[in-house]
């Protein structure tokens, strides 16, 4: 064995006794936006006051996983809430999300589908349609008050969410999710009433449906249909118009239908 084959085995055996120092993780540094940010500023980026962020946060709070101890820095469920609402709220990169808040893309994105599934758990909480005589004499008497239109209780209308990750998991079946507009979403039907208080809410249909065809196939409808509902419901032009669905006359001949 020549001299420099015996230096290199000495190295070897040199490095077998070093002890290697791990690297200790850095961390983002983490904003709070309740107390950086004006009133003003905080509504202007996420749409809530922080009275009203902080009141939502205080109903989901027991429905979000718990940190057992304060290993890495866990995040507050306010803030959790904030990265979700911006997310949801703007639409924004989740990187940029991310920077916004002093946390990191995958943080951004595991916050944003924990407040989801906690705001969900409260749906029956607060999406409740009228059933009984007193609600929905209620309902009517909100619209009549307010429009002098009789015996309505609610207006209906669908709106497009868009997912931009719809491409990448439905696979073969992405392109049933491009609307009429041209991009991929989620095409929801809601009914609300004359408060704008939302009472119904399908969030299942692909973007490609049309929106007379999530009425035509819903159990709502069919309970319209056969009296369980007593009333009536404003739409625009794109559902028929029926006994319980009142629609816009397209070409008004007179004042009456004008009115």
């Amino acid at each position: 064995m020549d001299i420099g084959n015996v230096q290199n085995v000495r190295r070897v055996r040199n490095l077998t006794n070093v002890h290697f120092i791990r690297q200790r993780k850095i961390y983002k540094i983490r904003k709070n936006p309740y107390i950086e940010l004006t009133n003003n500023e905080f509504r202007k980026k996420y749409r809530f006051s922080k009275a009203e962020c902080l009141q939502i946060v205080n109903e989901i709070r027991d429905f979000l996983p718990r940190a057992v101890n304060n290993r890495g820095k866990p995040i507050s469920p306010s803030l959790q809430f904030l990265i979700a609402l911006r997310y949801l709220a703007r639409g924004q990169v989740q990187d940029d999300n991310g920077d916004l808040h002093g946390v990191s893309q995958p943080t951004v994105s595991r916050c944003s589908s924990q407040i989801c599934r906690a705001l969900a758990s409260l749906k029956n909480n607060y999406i409740k349609f009228p059933l009984t005589n007193e609600e929905l004499a209620s309902k009517k008497a909100d619209f009549r008050r307010k429009f002098n239109m009789p015996s309505i209780i609610g207006a209906i209308d669908c709106t497009h969410i868009p997912d931009i990750q719809i491409k990448k998991v439905a696979g073969d079946y992405a392109q049933l999710y491009i609307n009429r507009k041209g991009f991929y979403s989620i095409n929801v039907q809601v009914i609300c009433d004359a408060n704008c208080h939302i009472l119904h809410v399908i969030a299942r249909w692909r973007g490609s449906a049309h929106d007379s065809r999530i009425w035509n196939e819903s159990l709502i409808k069919e309970q319209f249909e056969n009296g369980s509902i007593n009333g009536i419901l404003l739409g625009d032009s794109g559902y028929a118009c029926t006994p319980y669905m009142l629609t816009p006359i397209l070409n008004p001949q007179n004042d009456v239908e004008r009115q």
